[in-house]
């Protein structure tokens, strides 16, 4: 099974925090930063920030997400806005360059400014899916 596979290939890693901290560390794990729905077959793979950041000076994270029982699904992937300023949604190749802008398919979820993507998966099917992050707060478009 996907799971179990995933399961131990994921070690908990273990990590102090201050004691001033720890009330906002608490707060910040209540919600995920980014949440797969709609499609138990979905897996949230990977989150990096973006291969090019610093040459381009731009601030992105890379998501990859997989397919993992052979059929067909409709996800959502659920951005939390209140950790992040999305300013685009992309869907890219392995290398991370651009092949489709997915603004259009991306609809703001509640009133603390949460994003959600809509993605349709093949069987056996990864995308990676690339968020633009306005650092500044200032320009949030989608």
């Amino acid at each position: 099974m996907p799971q179990a596979g995933f399961l131990f290939n994921s070690p908990l890693h273990m990590r102090t925090v201050p004691a001033t901290l720890v009330q906002e560390v608490r707060e910040s794990m209540r919600i995920p930063p980014f949440a797969v729905f709609g499609a138990h077959n979905v897996f949230l793979e990977t989150v990096k920030r973006g291969e090019y950041d610093a040459t381009t000076g731009k601030s992105t994270i890379i998501l990859r997400l997989y397919e993992a029982f052979g059929g067909h699904a409709q996800a959502r992937l659920r951005i939390n806005g209140s950790r992040f300023h999305v300013s685009g949604v992309s869907l890219t190749n392995v290398l991370e360059e651009a092949e489709e802008d997915i603004g259009l398919n991306v609809v703001p979820f509640n009133v603390d400014g949460d994003v959600e993507v809509k993605l349709d998966f093949r069987g056996f099917e990864f995308k990676t899916v690339k968020i633009d992050i306005d650092t500044e707060g200032k320009h949030r478009h989608v």
